[in-house]
């Protein structure tokens, strides 16, 4: 009997859907599916995939240790592979081994000169363009010390220091205040627009650790404040209390605060 069917043979025992079962361990249905099926190649990391049939053998009441000492052995057996043998070839005869000799010396000899040849062309273009330049400037020079300005009539005080324009400072954007009643309780609004790992706690205790999947909204409730942490910040979508927060920030984020005030970073 494999792991899957185990799984799924516990669930039905207690009379529980996967839905409900998403409820009560909040992992997704369509992991805990997978896991009943054997079909691991749906969660992406194999970290997750430990951590979601060591919580779920747990809350179905099965043995975790025999869960994933089977997982083990299963996964040891796939990846080991048969080496691959190639085929011999047959050694040339003496007669092949002198032309094969013979025909590298060629072409040890073609790539020589021809590299010889391609340094001695590089060099000639080198000494040709630096000709060039020695000639244009001592033409320039000649020009330059014939004219000679007039200096005689200039009036001192008469030249004026040119004044280089002053840059204008960026101006900095102040973040939204969002200031929400103590009498009111917080509503946090999580859209996914990617698949991304996600833990969320709320009041100071975790709720959420998954991964919550490309076009999920879910919402959550809170008295003070939520936290979330998070290795790809820019796929979640934040509204409290109907006020668009945006994005959760940028790369990974770790004990991001979210209260009455906002976003505390």
């Amino acid at each position: 009997m494999s792991i899957g069917i185990k799984l799924k043979e516990a669930r039905e025992k207690k009379q529980l859907t996967l839905r409900q079962a998403y409820e009560k361990t909040r992992i997704h249905p369509d992991i805990l599916e997978a896991m009943e099926r054997d079909d691991y190649k749906k969660i992406p990391n194999q970290n997750y995939i430990k951590s979601f049939l060591k919580e779920y053998a747990s809350f179905l009441g099965l043995g975790v240790n025999e869960i994933m000492e089977e997982y083990n052995k299963s996964k040891a057996v796939k990846q080991k592979k048969p080496a691959a043998t190639q085929p011999k070839t047959p050694l040339p005869g003496a007669g092949g081994i002198a032309a094969v000799k013979s025909l590298s010396r060629i072409v040890t000899l073609i790539v020589k000169w021809s590299v010889i040849a391609a340094l001695g062309v590089i060099v000639m273009l080198g000494l040709f363009k630096l000709s060039q330049s020695a000639v244009k400037n001592i033409k320039l020079t000649a020009k330059q010390s014939a004219v000679k300005p007039k200096q005689d009539n200039i009036k001192p005080g008469s030249l004026k220091k040119k004044t280089e324009p002053r840059q204008a400072k960026p101006v900095e954007k102040k973040s939204q205040k969002i200031i929400i009643p103590k009498d009111k309780e917080l509503s946090l609004s999580i859209s996914a627009i990617d698949n991304v790992w996600l833990q969320l706690k709320i009041d100071g205790k975790i709720i959420f650790q998954n991964i919550l999947k490309k076009g999920i909204c879910e919402n959550w409730k809170a008295r003070e404040n939520f936290t979330i942490s998070t290795k790809k910040a820019d796929a979640l979508q934040l509204n409290l209390n109907g006020n668009n927060l945006g994005p959760a920030g940028k790369g990974s984020v770790k004990g991001l605060v979210i209260d009455r005030e906002g976003i505390h970073k």
